[in-house]
Parts: structure tokens; C-alpha cells; sequence
């Protein structure tokens, strides 16, 4: 069985809290298979989201588990919160 968690630990510096705003939180989720945990995640998937959504979020992944490895695209559907995820406009 895979089994989730979140890990907040990425820090903004000023720049980027000036350019986007102060309300995100950046981390990863953790994904390990309960069957071939060594002590660190077989898989984990870099996320920025809004801050208030990250605590529901990381208690939807501690109570959900997969018979196969989900994408995290699948976890936050699976989740049913309605997630903002942050948006890079990149310029062309």
C-alpha cells in the first residue's frame, strides 16, 4: 500500500512573497509503499498551494492509501478540497 503525507519546506524569500503574496505554502508530498519503506519516501512530488488549504490537504494524505502509486494530480481530485495551486506565468 502507498501511503501520503506533506512536508512544508520551502521559504519564500522577500522577492517572490513581494511578487505573489504571502498566503502560499511550499513543500512536498511525501509517497512511500508501506511494503518497501526504508525510513524515506520511494516518490515525492514538489507543491506550491494556497496556505489555507495546506493543513486539510495533509490530513486528507495521512488517512488516504493507494494500491498503486497515485500522480498528484489524482490526489488532489481524489481529496475533494477545492486546492488553489500556485501558477507560474512564465514570459515568452
Amino acid at each position: 500500500m502507498w501511503n501520503y503525507y506533506l512536508v512544508e519546506e520551502f521559504i519564500m524569500n522577500q522577492k517572490w512573497i513581494a511578487d505573489n503574496g504571502d498566503n502560499w505554502a511550499a513543500g512536498r508530498v511525501e509517497c512511500f509503499d508501506e511494503d518497501e519503506y526504508y525510513g524515506y519516501s520511494n516518490c515525492e512530488y514538489g507543491l506550491i498551494i494556497d496556505r489555507k488549504d495546506w493543513r486539510k490537504f495533509d490530513d486528507f494524505l495521512r488517512s488516504y492509501s493507494s494500491a498503486s502509486l497515485q500522480s498528484l494530480d489524482s490526489l488532489i481530485q481524489y481529496s475533494n478540497l477545492p486546492i488553489v495551486r500556485f501558477k507560474h506565468e512564465s514570459s515568452v
